[in-house]
């Protein structure tokens, strides 16, 4: 049902903090978006009715941002109760599918405009064929947050086509923020402070160094998998009682720790901020940022590597509350001009599905091009209709875009050791794909004589 506030003036939810700390001031771009294919008989007007209405029902479309102070502010609109809702006629263009996917990869590089939160465009491709273009702002929505969105949109249109009146039961992300910031100053705070305290005791060197000293953009790199090196891959999370996350750190340790010959590492992943039934089903942003502390013992076998990778991963989850502000004061760093963390990983799952009546569709996420850190590490789990893939966002003023290439190549060539190789102590772990001479294009940009990038020498 809708929910009404007279406290306009909001708190940040720590996990809003995470990026208002991590993202410069005046930069922040809407990291979360995607489209969806609609074929078949659209009802347009009904479709536009259900996104114009969704500030009656939830409450992150009635923010309103300032982000362009040093302290961003946010505040509750409850006047707001309609979203625009655009229509592009792609139709009149040569090609109106190509123009319209041409369309969408330019929004991507464009800021919201001030004060907005979300923006919603219908892009007609021919008669039955539509995009529907979707983007909100990184301070209120993550992944799971647009998946959630686009099933309520399909939910509400089948439901209204069809006729039935019930609704969907919504939740309220304002009333999450205050039970998070009451951890603050609990006691499971000050047991999370204890805990990351001792992980972090010793801080590690950076895994990256900067070429360029000033913001020089960013590239982006993606390298398909194949099903048989996602099969192999399962098998070995299965034999290992681990997850494709721990597999994944354990080759970052491999690639890293022996390129950069540092027995630790410090890498960052994204954690699903998501603990109860209710916020499971809350527009929003809960994603958090989590150190992981990864040790390179050459006397261990390949096993018993991501065995305490596991285990540490198991461990760390349980205080994944700690707030990544925190973080940055344990190891002494600045936010604004340092990242938490050099290299990052995040796993995004499969997408469930989503119907809408008397339509067939696809969707289509689309990940964030501007990298917020030096390297972050996407792995996208296979669908129906596509395959794994690995895709990895830099900054260019640490690696160039040939660089990047090696670093995706190389995890690669890491990964399809582990199903034979998991009792070979990790010494003996190829890290560089043979033949080498087939990257030297890749090499001569550094060192003709070099099999590491010039930013490890």
């Amino acid at each position: 049902m809708p929910t009404t506030y007279t406290d306009t003036q909001l708190a940040w939810h720590p996990a809003q903090e995470e990026i208002i700390l991590t993202q410069p001031i005046g930069k922040m771009q809407p990291a979360v978006a995607g489209y969806v294919t609609l074929t078949g008989p659209l009802q347009i007007d009904l479709l536009r009715q259900i996104i114009v209405n969704l500030p009656t029902y939830y409450d992150i479309f009635r923010y309103q941002l300032d982000v362009s102070c040093f302290r961003p502010v946010a505040s509750l609109n409850d006047a707001l109760s309609h979203l625009p809702v655009s229509v592009l006629d792609m139709q009149p263009a040569v090609c109106p599918r190509l123009e319209a996917d041409n369309w969408i990869r330019r929004q991507m590089n464009r800021s919201l405009p001030d004060q907005q939160c979300a923006e919603f465009v219908l892009l007609t491709i021919a008669n039955n064929e539509y995009r529907l273009f979707i983007r909100c702002h990184s301070l209120l929505l993550d992944h799971t947050g647009f998946n959630l969105l686009l099933r309520y949109v399909a939910n509400d249109y089948t439901r209204q086509v069809a006729g039935r009146q019930e609704t969907e039961l919504v939740y309220s992300y304002v009333k999450e923020i205050a039970p998070a910031r009451l951890y603050l100053t609990s006691l499971a705070y000050t047991e999370d402070r204890y805990y990351w305290e001792k992980q972090l005791s010793e801080r590690p060197r950076p895994l990256l160094r900067r070429q360029e000293p000033k913001d020089a953009g960013s590239g982006v790199v993606s390298l398909p998998l194949s099903d048989e090196l996602s099969h192999m891959l399962a098998r070995v999370a299965a034999e290992t009682a681990s997850t494709t996350e721990s597999l994944l750190l354990a080759a970052l340790t491999l690639c890293f720790a022996r390129t950069t010959h540092q027995a630790t590492c410090l890498f960052g992943r994204t954690v699903a901020g998501r603990q109860t039934k209710t916020q499971r089903e809350t527009l929003g942003r809960f994603d958090r940022t989590l150190p992981f502390q990864a040790t390179y013992n050459p006397g261990h076998s390949l096993r018993k590597m991501i065995r305490l990778i596991r285990n540490q991963h198991r461990a760390d989850n349980g205080h994944r509350a700690f707030p990544v502000g925190q973080f940055a004061r344990l190891l002494g760093r600045d936010l604004a001009t340092e990242p938490l963390t050099d290299v990052l990983l995040t796993h995004v799952p499969h997408d469930p599905a989503v119907q809408f009546a008397e339509l067939s569709n696809q969707v289509y996420p689309l990940n964030e091009q501007a990298a917020t850190v030096p390297f972050q590490l996407f792995w996208h789990d296979a669908k129906p209709d596509e395959s794994a893939y690995m895709q990895a966002v830099f900054q260019l003023a640490y690696l160039n875009q040939e660089e990047g290439k090696l670093v995706l190549n190389r995890l690669h060539h890491i990964l399809t050791q582990f199903e034979q190789r998991l009792d070979d102590l990790v010494t003996t772990i190829d890290i560089l794909p043979a033949p080498q001479s087939t990257y030297r294009p890749w090499l001569a940009v550094n060192s003709p004589c070099s099999p590491f990038p010039a930013v490890w020498q």
